[in-house]
């Protein structure tokens, strides 16, 4: 990506400074490195609850971008993530019912 980012944007705008620094290390070593590590461990216990988390990644966005960015919480929101818990219930609870 580096070739078609440095042909589409101007690098001389780039400012070089602590936040843009701090930003580039959390993208690599926390979102990226640990998470993927992270993931091949819960997919390596058992894959069905590792889904349940990767179905959990919205709901963690929402709260991260209202209390990091004060993003609004809405109605829309509620019923979002009503319907993303009520999924989740379901699949838990259809996959406890079929083992026994």
């Amino acid at each position: 990506m580096l070739p078609l980012t440095l042909l589409t944007t101007g690098i001389h705008q780039t400012k070089w400074n602590l936040t843009f620094w701090s930003s580039v290390f959390w993208l690599i070593v926390p979102v990226s490195m640990i998470a993927m590590q992270l993931w091949f461990y819960l997919i390596r216990i058992d894959a069905v609850k590792a889904s349940v988390w990767l179905f959990l990644c919205p709901i963690f966005g929402f709260a991260y971008s209202n209390i990091l960015l004060h993003e609004p919480i809405t109605a829309f929101t509620f019923a979002g993530t009503a319907l993303v818990i009520g999924g989740l219930y379901l699949a838990q609870k259809m996959k406890t019912g079929e083992q026994q």
